[in-house]
């Protein structure tokens, strides 16, 4: 390069200036020691290096893989650079002194593009066009606006709520498990994970524990549930919490049951059982002492009891005793309009009139103790009359001062708080139920029964209860919660005998009347002898 009359030399083009000053042949020595002026030692030294630059770019080659990555220079720097066309350049083309060679820029690169942001609105829409483009994978129901993946329904959700969801709009709460299954299909049908703005909805990684196939806690968990051994011993819940009875208002349900006081026969002119009667909403107890428990005695004392306050229930429950089943019971609550039913739940079943005796004898006892005395005919009107009066937690005030003006009050305070738990057990479930519920229940005995039950029903309450049936599809009288129940699927089809009772030989074929271990005489079969498989192997 030159500026003016001075002359910047590259490192490169001073080595090359430096190495002819050495070479005899070349007279760039003798020609700046000479006596010319300054102007003409210029022009020749800068012919000079206008013959060097040519000779290195003559003899230097670039590599082909440089040359074809290396970009054209813009149109601006082709007309103006020195050494464009290197061979052409002869000592006459020299440059004047005044103009200068511009620097060739670097090639510019395009930067590369930043993408835009995907708003949720634009991911909700083309959520929605995906789904419609895919009517054999995806169903949307226009009426409900339910949406079904081959046909089957994955979420109680309409198709905007899950849009939304997707989009990451407005995400649903909880675990959604359904959705899984929903971003599963879309990665099938190929659509990109960039509109799935919910991270919770994002395609599964390899990466991800969730991903794999094998999981060795699932596996474990299923070999247990089909062991003998580990349910027939499964540890049971300390306590079962039940659904609360749900009363409309004071005397809509009313309860009843028989408190039984043998031993003080005679100290009591032969009365030895009390009726009790408790209204459910308002705990109101009524109470009649009896002489036998026959069904026209204790259709006599309820009789009384309703005529004596006049509070007819609409529904009223009982146990399945011959007392309360009989024709007279029966046609007196057919007469006054009461429903009478009875409790599916084996364990409990009129649970707050059985309350209701444990509290009389309660203070029977404490009265006893005090007087020396076992008259309790003379001392139960003053004791129900006490338990009617006494302050309730749970009703926030006392029994006799429930009405029907307080009730939405009262009704808020016992049953507002509910919440409502999923079923853990599915319809077809093969289970085994606990034997004894009793809370002080130990020893070393298995605690759940060897015969096989089947889920038939699920009854959605706020705490789930199931409907059984057992291995002849008959249904099982009662209801059970879900910790009176343990999982069992069984491996084989083998139940083992309990005895032989008789033996037969039908065309040719031995066969044997068995019974079966843990289960009821109705179970008794012939069995042909093939049929057999000895413990032993």
């Amino acid at each position: 390069m030159s500026y003016g009359k001075y002359v910047l030399l590259t490192i490169e083009e001073h080595q090359d200036l430096i190495a002819r000053l050495k070479r005899p042949e070349d007279r760039v020595d003798e020609l700046l020691k000479g006596p010319l002026d300054n102007d003409s030692k210029v022009a020749h030294l800068r012919s000079h290096l206008t013959n060097i630059v040519q000779n290195r770019l003559a003899t230097v080659e670039e590599p082909p893989e440089r040359l074809a990555t290396v970009e054209e220079p813009p149109e601006r720097f082709k007309t103006s650079h020195a050494v464009q066309n290197p061979k052409n350049l002869t000592r006459s083309d020299s440059l004047p002194a005044d103009q200068t060679v511009p620097t060739p820029q670097p090639p510019t690169t395009q930067p590369p593009t930043i993408p835009t942001t995907i708003s949720p609105d634009l991911a909700k829409s083309e959520f929605l066009k995906h789904i419609n483009k895919h009517p054999n994978i995806f169903q949307v129901d226009k009426q409900a606006g339910t949406l079904s993946i081959h046909g089957q329904r994955i979420s109680i959700h309409n198709i905007n709520r899950i849009a939304e969801d997707i989009s990451n709009k407005s995400p649903l709460t909880g675990v959604q498990p359904t959705l899984i299954i929903l971003s599963e299909e879309l990665k099938k049908s190929g659509y990109p994970e960039r509109y799935i703005l919910n991270p919770k909805r994002k395609y599964k990684s390899r990466t991800s524990p969730r991903s794999f196939s094998v999981k060795p806690w699932k596996q474990v968990v299923d070999y247990l549930h089909s062991n003998d051994t580990y349910t027939r011993h499964y540890p049971k819940s300390k306590s079962i919490q039940h659904n609360l009875w749900v009363a409309t208002g004071p005397d809509s349900h009313h309860m009843a049951d028989l408190a039984m006081l043998p031993t003080l026969k005679s100290h009591n002119k032969g009365f030895c059982y009390i009726l009790v009667v408790v209204d459910v909403f308002s705990r109101y107890v009524f109470a009649r002492p009896l002489k036998n428990k026959e069904c026209a005695t204790v259709t006599k004392a309820y009789d009384e009891i309703l005529r004596s306050k006049w509070r007819i229930p609409t529904r009223l429950y009982t146990d399945k005793g011959t007392e309360f089943m009989g024709k007279q019971f029966r046609k007196l609550c057919s007469d006054l309009g009461i429903i009478h039913q009875n409790p599916k739940n084996t364990n409990v079943k009129a649970c707050y009139a059985e309350n209701a005796i444990m509290r009389i004898k309660r203070q029977l006892e404490k009265w006893f103790t005090t007087t020396k005395s076992y008259e309790w005919t003379r001392i139960l009107p003053e004791v129900v009359d006490g338990l009617n009066t006494t302050f309730m937690t749970s009703l926030g005030t006392t029994p006799e001062k429930v009405t029907w003006k307080n009730a939405p009050k009262i009704w808020n305070r016992l049953y507002g708080d509910t919440t409502k738990r999923c079923a853990k057990f599915k319809i077809g479930d093969t289970v085994r139920i606990l034997l004894d519920n009793g809370p002080f229940a130990k020893g070393t005995r298995a605690k759940w029964t060897e015969e096989i039950f089947k889920v038939i029903k699920i009854v959605p309450y706020d705490i789930p209860v199931y409907i059984l049936a057992d291995t002849l599809d008959r249904e099982v009288d009662g209801i059970w919660y879900e910790e009176e129940m343990v999982l069992y699927n069984k491996s084989d089809d083998f139940f083992e005998i309990d005895k032989v009772i008789r033996k037969r030989t039908r065309k040719g074929v031995q066969e044997y009347f068995v019974s079966f271990k843990g289960y009821d005489s109705s179970f008794n079969s012939w069995v042909p002898a093939d049929n057999f498989k000895s413990l032993d192997g």
